[in-house]
């Protein structure tokens, strides 16, 4: 397009264009100024409804002079289609008066984006109400540009949507997984530390889509062979093991709770050798159920990891909306020597959705289905070429992902290749039939077996965590500041001085926002709200009326602010209970939890539960923490410990300092707590020192702690000492047990699996959450009842079926890896009136008596009618659950005798009713 600089009659520059071999005036040739007056007069009523008019087509800028004129109080931003007029624009301000200061974005098209990637500063208007106005100049002119730009324009809103709608979804996920897998991820090695075993050699990266099946026959050679590395994404591990192929690795990053069911098929085989590669804000209940090798990947969603770990010269993976993509980016970073994907459909084939032995849930029927393509899938299918140019159907999600993918590739390094027959064609990926590579290219054997052996852990930076701790507690202050800062600006509204207490305002908010615990753990979750706050104060900040203009600022403030407060408190909770207590030991000091058993507690105490409703309809309800209460005077709890230091940390909600008496050993020592928290406005969950002592005499201590306050509201969370704790009820020998004494006991399971006792007596370092766990690895309590039995003081293991505990007691031959063990264990009683529930958790028990945590409130236990020894499958006509009952949003005290039908529970797998066992002593 030819482009000519005129003056006009007025003798401010006009602007000529050829366009189709005519010579056309942009603006008017006599008084271009007038003529945009008069078009932003035309579009007034628009524009009134408006906080922010988007321009495509700036010309010279008397359109958009014309509106800042007219409209100095609303916000403006110009799009132009053509770089060379931008550039006269520019140039020719000094003629045209153009305030270009005034304008908030100034987008020019760009031939090497996407409209929509350029469009990328206006995300802020998703925000504000926002109208686009074109010059009919340009709608005459560029009728095909204006179309181009006006689909961009509702595809960048669609994405825009999509991402902040993800952002919404997703952003307390992300940081709460990243805080849950920490142990795990500390304890793993970061896959690239194993990039010698990958560096140079081929690997297959399967996916779910309906060609996998085809090729299973090649993929079981390839395997056999040791032709390359096989690693699984999404679903394909289900088809790939039910065919007898294990891959070399699986591939997840899914922040979602049940992103764990992909792998169910792992689990009901009791497979453990095959490692999985984990982004580490996958979802943590994935981490919790899986028993093999791990390996993790950062990626751009995780600053906490990135900081906390000290090795951090490893690369980070940007955060994508398919695994597959994720998986690319690692391989690249692997340097390996080709990708070769399989089963990378991106379409539907044959009336087919996904591989052979994948099934998917059909929301129209409600209820699980096959693998076929459904009627909804069928109403918004669209069309795509295949790897041959023939035509088949996929979807928009599909498309994205493919999108996605392409885009990854142009960047890669390392050579992909498509094996996929009948899938969607994807740039940069050439096909070729997976048959002919194993003939031509896999032809020798390269994959090591021993890569999978985890060798080394991760190491905490404690220069890292110290200031996170510091910020945390800061935090709390820091916000009081931002709230009186406010109030007084409301207070002085109305005084032309209120600029500094603004200004100040926004300096507090900024010491916030620049903080390592903000930018770790806050600043995700509220991405969508800063972007929100940006772009109202952008509009408050046009507004001419002084008191308009400070009463705007106010709102957007005030209502910033609490959605900061509802971050903070559900986040720093959970960073309180599941990272900085287990992790906030100093040199030779051991953590015992407040309801990790050792504890013996006296008076008026009970269980506070840290909770969290994943979902508006509270499908998923989330246990991230416990600590113990009291509003009681005089409450006391007891427990031993050996050596020469103690420490003791909890919360004070009370609204005076907390006055607490420690005895140890029979000499009383006063502490005084002067730290306050409020509960509802900042959590329950803020740990404090409570009291520390050291240079005690390296022995066995007896420790006693009494509350002495009146108008008490105290939450104790944790206790660390220099040796092992003790209950003061505990023994170490079976023979010393009497009524109402406690032995200590290992108990190791796999997901789904009865596991085995050992180290009666003595136990490991770990404990059992009381909330139980899928994978126990750790310790717990079995309680003297009498009669020669012995019940354990919490349900020690969670989703296992009444019938796998029930087979397994029958035929497996070893419970026990201790030898000479003179017990037999069982399932509890629970029906009639005597029986063993009732002996050992209601009306005046033994158990009921010492023991806090004699009911679970989440997790019920499984019982049986009759003595474990007679029981048949057959016979049982009712099982009973007992205790407090938890099953995806049902949530039930199941009290004295609550029945359920054994065809309903018997096969029953679920988080809130699990394995309690009872142990009797043979004579």
């Amino acid at each position: 397009m030819i482009i000519e600089l005129l003056p006009s009659k007025i003798g401010v520059p006009t602007l000529q264009v050829e366009v189709a071999n005519k010579k056309v005036l942009l603006h008017s040739k006599y008084n271009p100024v007038q003529e945009a007056e008069r078009f932003i007069e035309s579009q007034c009523e628009k524009i009134e409804e408006a906080e922010h008019i988007i321009l495509y087509g700036g010309g010279l800028g008397y359109f958009v002079q014309a509106f800042i004129e007219k409209y100095p109080e609303k916000l403006v931003s110009v799009y132009e289609p053509f770089s060379q007029i931008a550039q006269l624009c520019v140039k020719q301000k000094g003629m045209t008066q153009i305030q270009l200061h005034s304008i908030e974005h100034f987008l020019i098209e760009n031939l090497q984006e996407s409209i929509e990637q350029t469009l990328q500063p206006l995300r802020e208007i998703v925000y504000q109400k926002f109208v686009i106005i074109t010059p009919p100049v340009y709608e005459r002119l560029f009728p095909e540009k204006v179309e181009q730009f006006s689909y961009a324009f509702k595809n960048f809103l669609l994405l825009t949507g999509n991402d902040i709608s993800t952002v919404s979804e997703f952003s307390m996920r992300w940081t709460i997984n990243a805080i849950k897998n920490f142990k795990e991820t500390v304890s793993s090695q970061n896959v690239f530390e194993k990039k010698k075993y990958f560096k140079g050699k081929p690997v297959i990266l399967v996916s779910a889509g309906p060609s996998l099946t085809e090729e299973l026959d090649n993929l079981r050679t390839i395997k056999e062979q040791g032709l390359a590395y096989i690693f699984a994404v999404g679903s394909a591990n289900k088809t790939l093991i039910k065919h007898d192929i294990l891959p070399d690795a699986v591939c997840t990053y899914d922040p979602q709770h049940h992103n764990y069911q992909l792998f169910e098929e792992i689990y009901s085989r009791h497979i453990d050798t095959i490692p999985m590669i984990y982004a580490t804000t996958v979802g943590y209940e994935t981490l919790e159920f899986y028993t093999g090798p791990k390996y993790h990947f950062i990626t751009t969603q995780d600053q906490l990891t990135q900081q906390l770990l000290t090795n951090r010269q490893e690369p980070v993976i940007y955060d994508a909306p398919s695994v597959a993509v994720m998986a690319l980016q690692v391989l690249n970073a692997l340097q390996v020597s080709k990708v070769i994907l399989v089963g990378q459909n991106f379409a539907f084939k044959q009336g087919k959705f996904y591989a052979d032995g994948i099934d998917r849930f059909d929301k129209e029927k409600n209820t699980l289905s096959d693998n076929s393509v459904q009627l909804k899938d069928e109403k918004t299918a669209l069309e795509v070429k295949d790897v041959q140019g023939h035509l088949v159907k996929t979807n928009t999600h599909f498309l994205q992902m493919k999108s996605d993918m392409e885009t990854v590739i142009q960047i890669m390094k390392v050579p992909v290749v498509n094996t996929t027959i009948g899938g969607a064609r994807i740039e940069g990926a050439p096909f070729k039939s997976l048959s002919i590579l194993v003939n031509t290219e896999l032809n020798k054997r390269i994959v090591q077996q021993k890569w999978s052996m985890v060798e080394k852990k991760q190491k905490i930076n404690k220069q890292a965590f110290n200031a996170i701790r510091y910020d945390s507690l800061r935090f709390i202050e820091q916000y009081e500041l931002l709230e009186d800062a406010i109030r007084e600006i409301k207070e002085k509204k109305d005084s032309p001085e209120i600029t500094n207490e603004i200004e100040a305002f926004n300096d507090n908010l900024k010491q916030i926002q620049n903080s390592t615990f903000f930018q770790l753990f806050l600043a995700s979750a509220l991405k969508r709200m800063n972007e929100k706050l940006n772009a109202s104060l952008k509009v408050a900040n046009k507004k001419l009326a002084h008191r308009e203009k400070v009463v705007s600022i106010v709102k957007a403030h005030e209502f910033y602010l609490q959605e900061l407060l509802i971050v903070f408190k559900q986040i720093n909770s959970i960073f309180q209970m599941n990272l900085l207590l287990p992790n906030d030991m100093r040199e030779n000091e051991r953590f015992y939890g407040a309801t990790c058993g050792v504890f013996h507690y006296e008076a008026e105490w009970q269980k506070k539960w840290l909770t969290r409703q994943e979902s508006k309809e509270g499908s998923i309800h989330e246990v991230h923490g416990i600590g113990v209460e009291t509003k009681t005077m005089g409450a006391t709890f007891e427990f031993c410990f050996k050596g020469t230091q103690l420490r003791l940390v909890g919360t004070n909600h009370s609204h005076e300092p907390l006055k607490l008496k420690v005895t140890i050993d029979g000499k009383e020592e006063l502490a005084t707590v002067n730290e306050m928290s409020n509960e509802q406005k900042y959590g329950a969950f803020i740990a404090i020192t409570l009291f520390e002592t050291e240079n005690l005499s390296k022995e066995l201590h007896k420790v006693s702690v009494e509350v002495l306050s009146k108008d008490v509201e105290f939450t104790f969370l944790a206790a660390y000492t220099e040796e092992s704790a003790y209950h003061i009820h505990e023994v170490e020998r079976i023979e010393d047990l009497v009524l109402g004494k406690r032995i200590r006991c290992s108990y190791n399971a796999t997901f789904s699996e009865l596991g085995v006792f050992s180290k009666i007596g003595v136990g490991s370092s770990e404990w059992i959450p009381i909330i139980s766990s899928p994978k126990p690895i750790g310790d717990f309590f079995l309680i003297d009842i009498g009669n020669g039995k012995l019940v354990a003081d919490r349900v020690i293991q969670n989703y296992i079926k009444l019938e796998t505990l029930i087979n397994g007691m029958y035929k497996k031959d070893k419970l026990f890896l201790d030898k000479d063990t003179k017990m037999r264990v069982q399932l509890l009683s629970g029906s009639g009136v005597n029986n063993d529930w009732n002996e050992a958790f209601t009306k005046d028990s033994i158990v009921k008596q010492l023991n806090i945590l004699y009911r679970n409130n989440y997790v019920a236990s499984w019982t049986v009618p009759t003595d474990l020894k007679e029981l048949k499958e057959q016979e049982v006509k009712n099982t009973i659950m007992r205790g407090d009952f938890y099953h995806y949003g049902i949530n039930d005290s199941f009290g004295e005798n609550l029945l359920y039908q054994l065809e309903t529970t018997w096969v029953l797998e679920s988080p809130g009713v699990g394995f309690r066992p009872i142990f009797v002593i043979n004579n």
